[in-house]
């Protein structure tokens, strides 16, 4: 058994002798067992970290062989791009609500739609709804279509996930 490992068993045996401990006092409602199972709980821990620290210093090795019980810093980054977790996240509330789904996510697919349709059919979406409401087809004009009404409520049903893929894959096929 490696020494790291070794310190960290005597970190979590501490620690779940600090607890025994305190239970032991509760249940003789003993407040002196309690508080100095607490503060043993307490000191082993703090011994436990800093014999781990001390020994990264002493052998030379890096953060990455200290196990992550002990290890501080920045997350890891997500593999996924920022840009990628916010339109999930733009999705993910424009099927939960529908105020979220026009105010936040319809203005977007109209701007790419917008686009798509000028540069592939010459068609203006704005100008001719018709045209552009044949050539999308009827699931992704329900939804880039221009809105009527009063804004829904943030409590309002959203869109259905399956629209909104279907108008992403129209938009695609332009």
């Amino acid at each position: 058994m490696s020494v790291t490992r070794a310190v960290v068993r005597f970190l979590l045996l501490s620690i779940a002798a600090g607890i025994v401990f305190i239970a032991a006092g509760r249940g003789r409602g003993d407040d002196n067992v309690v508080s100095l199972g607490a503060y043993l709980a307490a000191v082993a821990t703090l011994a436990a970290i800093e014999a781990l620290r001390w020994m990264r210093l002493a052998t030379g090795a890096d953060a990455a062989t200290v196990p992550s019980l002990v290890r501080r810093g920045v997350p890891a980054p997500s593999p996924r791009p920022a840009a990628l977790l916010g339109l999930e996240a733009l999705v993910d509330s424009a099927c939960l609500n529908g105020r979220a789904a026009r105010v936040r996510l319809q203005p977007r697919l109209q701007e790419l739609a917008r686009h798509r349709l000028a540069a592939a059919h010459g068609i203006d979406l704005a100008g001719d709804p018709d045209a552009a409401a044949r050539v999308l087809g009827a699931t992704a004009w329900g939804v880039l279509a221009p809105p009527r009404g009063p804004v829904p409520d943030p409590d309002d049903p959203g869109l259905p996930l399956a629209d909104i893929l279907a108008t992403v894959e129209a938009l695609e096929r332009l």
